[in-house]
Parts: C-alpha cells; sequence; structure tokens
C-alpha cells in the first residue's frame, strides 16, 4: 500500500544520500480572525536531488469548535 511506498522511497533516499538527516525551512502564520495557522515548509538540503514543498493549514474543527 501508501505505506510500504513511502518507506520504500525513505530507504532508497537514504541510500543515495547517505544520511537520514535533512535540514528544512517552516514559514509559520496565525491568522487569529479566522482562526487558522498556515505552515509551508521546504526543505533546503539534497536539493539537486528532489525537492519537498508542503502546505498544511489548521483550523478550528467544523463539529467541535474546542479543538
Amino acid at each position: 500500500g501508501k505505506k510500504r511506498i513511502e518507506l520504500t522511497m525513505l530507504f532508497f533516499i537514504f541510500l543515495v544520500v547517505g544520511s537520514r538527516i535533512a535540514c528544512v525551512v517552516e514559514e509559520s502564520i496565525v491568522d487569529p480572525e479566522a482562526k487558522t495557522l498556515t505552515t509551508y515548509t521546504k526543505n533546503i538540503t539534497y536539493t539537486r536531488l528532489m525537492v519537498v514543498e508542503e502546505k498544511c493549514i489548521f483550523s478550528v474543527h467544523p463539529t467541535n469548535k474546542e479543538w
């Protein structure tokens, strides 16, 4: 399944790069009015091998405002 593919990719990257450590930069934006937290993350090492960019938006749970 998907988890097996992810583990295989991680193992392959480890073999090619020779390290389990990578450096990333993250920017976090808090919007108190919208009650959201948005993060942007990207790698700054091994960029010749791969580019990883991630955007996550965290917000209040629609049916449970306490979350």
